[in-house]
């Protein structure tokens, strides 16, 4: 899994606009790769495969893409990244659906 920096003013907010199409646009449509975002909640510190340091809890987007596959059939390879913004810069963090569901109930388990 690769992580990308990406620096911005720290006065500004990372924000996603989402897809206001119908979700039978969006699934059809082989030109339009990429899944309206999701968002997912940390109450505490959280730690993600492939991550060397907790990232400090918060709300953040979730993006998923898919790539066609050159196959006979329609495939695709569908593809998470995480947004985690801090200290000016935002990064995007690949990440499996496992690990981040394991993640989010890892952090529910501690409120319980």
């Amino acid at each position: 899994m690769s992580s990308k920096i990406i620096p911005f003013p720290s006065h500004a907010r990372p924000r996603l606009v989402p897809d206001k199409r119908p979700a039978s646009q969006k699934a059809n449509s082989p030109l339009d790769l990429s899944f309206p975002t999701r968002q997912v909640t940390f109450k505490r510190s959280f730690l993600l495969p492939g991550m060397d340091t907790p990232h400090a809890p918060g709300t953040f987007e979730v993006v998923e893409t898919r790539e066609p596959l050159d196959v006979m059939w329609e495939a695709y390879r569908v593809t998470r990244q995480i947004l985690l913004s801090g200290n000016g810069s935002l990064e995007a963090h690949d990440v499996t659906l496992a690990d981040l569901d394991a993640a989010l109930a890892r952090d529910l388990s501690h409120h319980t």
